[in-house]
């Protein structure tokens, strides 16, 4: 799916209600998978860790409210 917003397919980026900058949404879209990647792997290596993880994901979404979806 980053691919094809990189490359700004029509599919995805043809309406007047899409984003204006397909390149931001794909690198957004690679963060994830690399945020969600990092979580399986501390899950699989230790619970404990994977807690810690998230708990900082916690901490982080609630002091920066600046994102707002729609």
């Amino acid at each position: 799916m980053a691919i094809l917003f990189a490359n700004n397919a029509e599919a995805l980026m043809g309406s007047t209600e899409d984003p204006p900058d397909g390149g931001v949404v794909a690198r957004t879209c690679i963060g994830a998978v690399i945020i969600y990647a990092v979580r399986f792997t501390l899950l699989v290596v230790d619970e404990k860790v994977f807690l810690a993880f998230c708990g900082c994901q916690v901490i982080l979404h609630r002091r920066s409210r600046g994102i707002e979806l729609r």
